[in-house]
């Protein structure tokens, strides 16, 4: 059972990832506080005001007036610790004595690293990740946290969720971490989990993987990515989610907000009764999609990984009417075609229409389509 100093600390943490988000209007805002900045952030950018994102923090901060003095002590973009040309791919929040360290989900341009994750031991975001956490941590002089009395918070949503992931495993600095929190965050390859074992050995292995909590919609496709996932049974909740749309099934807002207008709620409506919850038809369909995509061969998988990772760039891009820039040193080939073509789609098709989780997706689609109809 989830305490209430635990579901607070999820609340908070899933608050610091919502401002990761934000994105393009923190350029140009100032305040050293939560409350200050989102005020700044309103008036210097008013377009602002439409995001579910905004609507959903300051509602938080209406209800949890405490959480306005939350500081804002690092930020990836204005610090001389920046590893992309992202306004926020990073942040670190102080709350009281503890620090919550967010990153961002995937921006444009970068979708393919998540493709290089289903097979590579690391990947340059992985790896940036942990060199921004190591020199916060440095330039901080956060080694003494503990000794303060206070608590260190990684977290993040989808690809950040992956990244608080990696650190947790892999920082120096990782035997200071207390949790870890991770939103939708995709799992990893079994070369990335026989790089932590190695780096951590058996006992402390197990030790980084118990402060690992997953936290996901339950149809969220993104989470059951990859050949390994990192939290244990026990920490892996499944939760509700708002309905606003087909984006809700991976998208935050909607897992702490449970009304269409923004209204924020918190993670524990969706918990339910603190249990564990169970996947949802779409993700059940992700998950058995992942797992016969996993008994590709290394080349077939990494291609088929690419390719559609490449199409989700371009679809991001259209969608934020930006010119398409491959910002990683990935990049599709023909054979990447051909491999994805002659052995990727085979598997998604297949999962489709000879599987039973595939086949009420199929059902689901005609029903709807019957509807419209």
């Amino acid at each position: 059972m989830l305490s209430d100093s635990m579901k607070q600390e999820m609340d908070i943490a899933a608050l610091t990832d919502l401002y990761t988000y934000l994105d393009d209007f923190t350029i140009g805002t100032e305040g050293n506080t939560l409350g200050q900045r989102m005020k700044s952030i309103a008036s210097t950018h008013p377009k602002v005001l439409k995001t579910d994102e905004y609507k959903a923090i300051m509602s938080a901060l209406d209800q949890h007036d405490e959480w306005k003095n939350i500081e804002i002590i690092d930020q990836s973009s204005n610090s001389t610790n920046r590893w992309t040309d992202d306004p926020i791919q990073a942040v670190c929040f102080k709350n009281g004595n503890d620090y919550y360290v967010a990153y961002r989900g995937t921006g444009n341009g970068r979708w393919m690293d998540n493709g290089e994750g289903t097979t590579a031991a690391s990947t340059y975001m992985q790896e940036e990740a942990t060199v921004y956490f190591d020199k916060l941590i440095y330039n901080h002089k956060l080694e003494n946290i503990h000794e303060k009395g206070g608590r260190l918070i990684v977290t993040g949503h989808s690809k950040g969720a992956n990244e608080a992931q990696y650190v947790t495993m892999t920082s120096k600095y990782r035997d200071l971490i207390d949790n870890c929190y991770s939103y939708d965050g995709q799992g990893f390859s079994k070369k990335a989990d026989d790089k932590f074992k190695d780096i951590n050995g058996k006992e402390q292995y197990e030790q980084q993987k118990d402060k690992i909590y997953s936290i996901c919609g339950k149809d969220d496709p993104v989470n059951v990515i990859g050949k390994k996932q990192m939290a244990s049974k026990n920490h892996t909740y499944y939760v509700n989610y708002a309905d606003m749309g087909i984006i809700s099934v991976h998208d935050l807002t909607a897992m702490v907000c449970h009304e269409k207008n923004g209204e924020y709620t918190g993670l524990s409506w969706g918990i339910e009764n603190d249990g564990h919850g169970e996947l949802g038809e779409i993700g059940k369909f992700a998950k058995c999609l992942n797992e016969n995509l996993q008994e590709l061969d290394e080349d077939d998988l990494n291609s088929s990984a690419k390719v559609t990772m490449f199409i989700i760039d371009i679809i991001m891009h259209i969608k934020s009417n930006s010119t398409y820039e491959n910002l990683t040193d990935q990049h599709i080939t023909f054979r990447d075609l051909i491999r994805f073509g002659a052995n990727g789609i085979p598997v998604v098709i297949k999962t489709l229409v000879a599987t039973p989780e595939g086949r009420k997706i199929l059902f689901e689609i005609a029903k709807e389509g019957i509807k419209v109809a």
